[in-house]
């Protein structure tokens, strides 16, 4: 789902705020968090930013790890990916494609995102649902 707003403002409830939330540049990502295996949920632009909503895989190590309860098998945390001050976004390959949502978590999904690679004062983002070309500040990756 791609949705546009004018305002990025968002409403914090009193549970977000207690919250521990990690911040990461994504050129020092550590090895506890995995970017490439990441569920993309959505997609929300505005006038001065991109941000794309994921579940985000962890590994032990992450101050946001926690034991996956069977039947899980892994440790995915909400994350949201932001590139701020944002200039310019060209599609490339698009196939928006909504999967049905996951029985466990009645959540419905837009695939894995695969890389983030800077390219050229760009940044270049590959996903199932295809090819976006970013100009904007640094990216960073929120995850709690």
């Amino acid at each position: 789902m791609i949705e546009s707003t004018s305002n990025t403002q968002e409403a914090v409830t009193e549970a977000e705020t207690s919250v521990t939330t990690q911040r990461h540049s994504l050129t020092n990502l550590t090895g506890n968090v995995d970017l490439s295996c990441s569920i993309v949920l959505s997609i929300f632009a505005s006038t001065n930013e991109l941000a794309i909503n994921l579940d985000v895989l962890t590994e032990p190590g992450h101050p946001c790890y926690m034991a996956p309860e069977p039947p899980e098998i892994a440790c995915y945390r909400p994350g949201k990916l932001v590139f701020p001050n944002l200039r310019r976004v060209i599609s490339r390959e698009t196939r928006l494609n909504v999967y049905p949502p996951d029985s466990n978590t009645g959540t419905a999904d837009m695939g894995e995102l695969h890389s983030v690679k800077p390219e050229d004062g760009e940044y270049i983002l590959c996903a199932d649902f295809g090819v976006l070309r970013i100009r904007s500040d640094e990216p960073y990756l929120d995850v709690s």
